[in-house]
């Protein structure tokens, strides 16, 4: 599984959300197709077979965001199953030993069957996982909130602008979480 997803920055220094759908009348309830059902997520997604991470970085914004113009970005990319336990022991020295209290799970508990949607009746744990996503690719960049304004949502429920002590605390997609905290902790924007 590959994935490209956008860390969005205004200057103002609020971070861009995806808030997602966890409502839908045509499913039986708890029966998501989605892992981590109501959890926060970066605007992007999987990337689809022969396609290439700024293909799919530029297709899943334009469906997500449609309209929204990027400017200059820096590319970041995470091969899980050798970044994991680097991200995860950086972060948690950069946190002062609190890294499981802001992420929400230990990585080596096992994940709710609730959060699993299709992979529901496997036995996960947060490792397992996150290091079956072979290759997040993350694009950072400085986002114009007066842009985001005229922008109607293709998918998700609605866009959240955070700042950095709000986005440490919300429910996120485990490898989203993981790399915006990496990108809190880079950027000096919070006293850590």
């Amino acid at each position: 599984m590959k994935s490209a997803s956008l860390i969005g920055k205004t200057k103002e220094g609020l971070y861009l959300i995806q808030a997602r759908t966890v409502y839908n009348p045509k499913l039986e309830p708890g029966k998501y197709p989605f892992t981590f059902p109501g959890a926060c997520s970066l605007f992007g997604g999987d990337l689809e077979e022969n396609e290439d991470y700024a293909e799919g970085f530029k297709r899943e914004i334009n469906e997500e965001l449609p309209g929204l113009k990027i400017g200059e970005m820096k590319h970041k990319v995470y091969k899980w199953k050798e970044h994991l336990d680097e991200v995860y022991n950086r972060l948690n020295k950069a946190f002062h030993g609190n890294l499981p209290a802001f992420l929400g799970f230990q990585l080596n508990e096992k994940i709710p069957q609730e959060a699993l949607g299709k992979n529901r009746g496997k036995e996960l744990t947060y490792r397992e996982w996150i290091e079956e996503h072979e290759e997040d690719n993350y694009f950072i960049s400085t986002i114009n909130i007066e842009e985001l304004k005229r922008i109607k949502l293709n998918e998700g429920r609605k866009i959240l602008l955070l700042p950095a002590e709000a986005v440490m605390s919300i429910i996120m997609v485990p490898t989203d979480k993981l790399t915006i905290l990496d990108e809190i902790a880079n950027s000096g924007r919070i006293d850590l």
